[in-house]
């Protein structure tokens, strides 16, 4: 009798510790994508829905930052997505965009893309149409140059001219001059067609002997134009743009003020430095990854969270981790009701996912040339999603193996790292927001709501907390 009832207390306190052991274990890491100057957006989600997780020791949350920041002026860095540093200069020769130290073009290319660093006017073009194209089945040829903005494809400019039995080159001047905006990036097409048809040959572009004058060659110090496609100086076009610089007097005032510019910068970096220590130090909720803050580094940001995720001192592994940005709303409470029932099934990733999404050319999210995407895989939205453990490790483990693409975004990064991956997508009870128009429907219940301002976050928490959902 009594070892019976020993035996029971016994299995009541292996009961009891075994309850408090899972309700202590962490389940679920929260991983907030934030840039270092966010400060104001940081303090906005902890005034809000994280107070819907304090106290809760299952959940761990940290805002994941950057811990270099990037030394490069703003106004001296070649976009306002990297850290690379744009070394401005003077154009030499004043007005066109070619004529390297090689005689003849190595290779040809039917496009290239560029982006005006400061502003410049387009005054007209030369055109080299190869003699290799005089006629085409008995057909008299035309060569095309078609000058759009890449990103929006509006038309800018475009010239026709005709083939002859001798190189020739042809200068073409724009009756009304074109201002290209600093920022602006522009495409060049060259096309080779007929009367009857149009059609770009290469092979043959790249066999006829070229006239001199369209070997393009950019300095390794950067210019008022910036080649971004193709990358290397032996591909060019048989074209040549004329161009002037737009307000040089400016242009000469910033290289002239570059030193003063930096140091001024240098003490704003520290300044920033500090104020991230110290909130670390009032807050202590900051993941500092080794990675210089930037958005063209925002996939290596995302994995280098994930590995400061492996490398913590957890008694037991979390079970998910979710990634999110600082912008973005979280209703947790039904998250973690979901992952508290649905724990052990069999499913890996929840989110919602865009599929068939082409890379882009030009812009923010311009995926460099070449690259192995006709569409990318299937990729999270990500204002938010969540992962389980498994698929952590599996992108950790790829990358140590491996040198892993990097795509352009964090999110079309998760969908390539997994791409091979057996995922089993999970269909919850709310729905992960991936535009904003998706808020807009009604009797959706959404498990987030992003792209908001700090004070649109805290009048989304009132309406939360008088509703009890983010949809209201």
């Amino acid at each position: 009798m009594e070892w019976t009832l020993f035996s029971v207390a016994v299995i009541a306190g292996l009961l009891s510790y075994s309850y408090v052991l899972h309700r202590n274990k962490v389940m679920l890491v929260i991983g907030i994508l934030s840039a270092q100057n966010n400060s104001e957006r940081r303090q906005a989600v902890r005034d809000t829905w994280i107070n819907l997780i304090k106290g809760d020791a299952r959940i761990k949350y940290y805002f994941v930052i950057g811990s270099e920041v990037c030394p490069v002026h703003p106004s001296d860095r070649s976009d306002e997505w990297s850290c690379e540093n744009w070394r401005i200069s003077l154009p030499k020769d004043c007005c066109v965009l070619s004529s390297g130290a090689k005689n003849v073009c190595d290779s040809a290319t039917e496009t290239f893309l560029f982006r005006v660093q400061h502003a410049v006017i387009l005054l007209g073009m030369q055109i080299s149409c190869p003699s290799v194209f005089y006629r085409i089945n008995n057909h008299p040829t035309l060569c095309k140059v078609i000058v759009t903005d890449a990103v929006s494809g509006q038309r800018l400019t475009s010239a026709t001219v005709e083939t002859h039995e001798t190189d020739l080159i042809h200068n073409q001047s724009l009756h009304t001059p074109l201002l290209l905006h600093a920022s602006y990036e522009v495409r060049v097409n060259f096309q080779i067609r007929t009367n009857t048809e149009e059609q770009s040959d290469t092979a043959k572009l790249n066999a006829s002997p070229l006239a001199p004058t369209p070997q393009f060659s950019w300095g390794a110090d950067g210019g008022v134009l910036r080649l971004l496609e193709p990358a290397q100086n032996g591909s060019c076009l048989p074209i040549s743009l004329k161009y002037a610089v737009s307000d040089v007097s400016r242009l000469q005032q910033h290289i002239k003020t570059a030193t003063r510019r930096r140091l001024e910068y240098s003490h704003k970096v520290k300044t920033l430095q500090d104020q991230l220590a110290s909130e670390q130090h009032e807050f202590g909720d900051i993941a500092f990854v080794p990675v210089t803050d930037s958005y063209r580094n925002l996939p290596l940001k995302l994995l280098a969270f994930f590995k400061w995720l492996k490398e913590q001192s957890w008694a037991t592994q979390p079970h998910f981790v979710m990634k999110t940005d600082d912008d973005v709303f979280v209703d947790t409470r039904i998250v973690m009701q979901e992952l508290t029932e649905k724990a052990s099934k069999s499913w890996t990733w929840w989110g919602s996912f865009r599929e068939g999404w082409k890379p882009q050319s030009a812009g923010k999210w311009r995926e460099p040339a070449p690259h192995p995407w006709k569409v990318y895989p299937p990729f999270p939205c990500g204002g938010g999603y969540v992962l389980s453990w498994d698929l952590v490790e599996r992108v950790i483990y790829k990358s140590q193996q491996q040198e892993v693409h990097m795509p352009q975004g964090e999110d079309v990064s998760m969908g390539v790292w997994l791409e091979d991956a057996q995922v089993w997508q999970h269909k919850g009870p709310c729905i992960w927001e991936c535009t904003y128009a998706e808020r807009m429907e009604q009797n959706l219940q959404l498990c987030n709501a992003g792209e908001l301002t700090p004070d649109s976050m805290r009048h989304l928490w009132k309406v939360y907390q008088k509703y009890g959902n983010v949809s209201a």
